[in-house]
């Protein structure tokens, strides 16, 4: 699948970002590559995309060229991206093949006809527990479907020891590390398709404070019974514009998701918490009685703008008083 990003920075977190896993990323801004990999930042451990389209590309950024090789993910530049974006824009979501002097790279597999398959890819296999620098306020698990480094990154600055769990974990096994709440993070591909999880999830709720984020949030819809679809062409960027429905509020916010909450199909015990200023789609759900939120959106994201910045602080200090 191609889709686009209209972010002018921020590249070297587009570019780990595993949300991305299995789609030719396009970046509507022309110059990329200009202050390097920025390693400090990435959001994953490899390269994500299928391959990046770029207009134009600092190439005397050896090192950021290098990890692309050594990823094995085709960098092209020169295109007209925005070009690109236009076409994505007026005719909707477009897969896509890479064609170097008439010889294709790779098969050409329906993108809508994967969604367990990316998170396998995105989600890491190992179980591992992060303690934060002090002692810990509460433990949390993180069920990865590709998860954000910058969500682990915001969870330790609180003061949670996160308890990092592959996506297919079973509910026996997230509640034996006794957690407080269970995180849903971010991944690639279609929510519906995710069965085990949605179950997972399902069975968990009244047991654990839940929350969700982007891919996250449209499995808590899934597990309440909800109903997911793909959008046009996907928001992607830095400049998204959110309100908050509860608080009266307005933020700009970092989105990466294809796919939204179909808000007619969701029960009466949630409520549509968000929507997108732009579309008028739901942006966030919450529960009427139970500690259980969840937005599309990505608050911890960085870099961006910080207007979300305090949800999953003030969610978690809730759960901690």
């Amino acid at each position: 699948e191609v889709v686009f990003n209209t972010a002018s920075v921020g590249y070297p977190q587009a570019f780990t970002d595993p949300s991305y896993r299995g789609q030719i990323l396009v970046m509507a801004y022309p110059l990329v590559g200009n202050w390097g990999a920025d390693l400090g930042f990435w959001e994953s451990w490899r390269i994500q995309p299928a391959a990046v389209v770029v207009r134009d590309f600092d190439e005397s950024r050896r090192e950021l060229i290098s990890l692309f090789e050594r990823w094995g993910v085709p960098l092209l530049e020169g295109f007209d991206t925005r070009a690109i974006v236009r076409r994505i824009r007026r005719l909707g979501a477009q897969e896509g093949l890479l064609v170097c002097g008439g010889r294709v790279r790779g098969e050409m597999a329906s993108f809508g006809g994967k969604g367990g398959e990316l998170v396998l890819e995105a989600s890491r296999a190992a179980e591992r527990v992060h303690r934060p620098a002090g002692s810990p306020t509460l433990r949390g698990v993180l069920l990865d479907f590709g998860f954000k480094e910058n969500i682990l990154r915001k969870l330790l600055s609180l003061g949670v020891e996160v308890v990092v769990l592959p996506h297919d974990s079973s509910p026996e096994r997230i509640l034996s590390f006794e957690p407080r709440f269970l995180f849903l993070s971010n991944g690639p591909g279609d929510p519906s398709r995710l069965v085990g999880a949605i179950s997972t999830v399902r069975s968990l709720i009244g047991r654990l404070p839940i929350f969700g984020i982007c891919l996250g949030c449209q499995i808590l819809a899934l597990a309440f019974g909800g109903r997911t679809y793909k959008l046009p062409f996907g928001h992607r960027g830095i400049n998204h514009p959110v309100l908050d429905l509860e608080g009266n509020r307005a933020f700009i916010t970092s989105q990466n998701h294809g796919y939204a909450v179909d808000e007619g199909s969701l029960p009466e015990e949630l409520s549509v918490s968000f929507r997108h200023a732009n579309d008028w789609t739901v942006e966030g759900i919450s529960h009427r009685d139970l500690p259980i939120r969840a937005v599309q959106f990505h608050p911890e994201a960085c870099p961006g703008p910080r207007d979300a910045e305090g949800l999953i602080g003030e969610w978690v200090m809730g759960l901690a008083s």
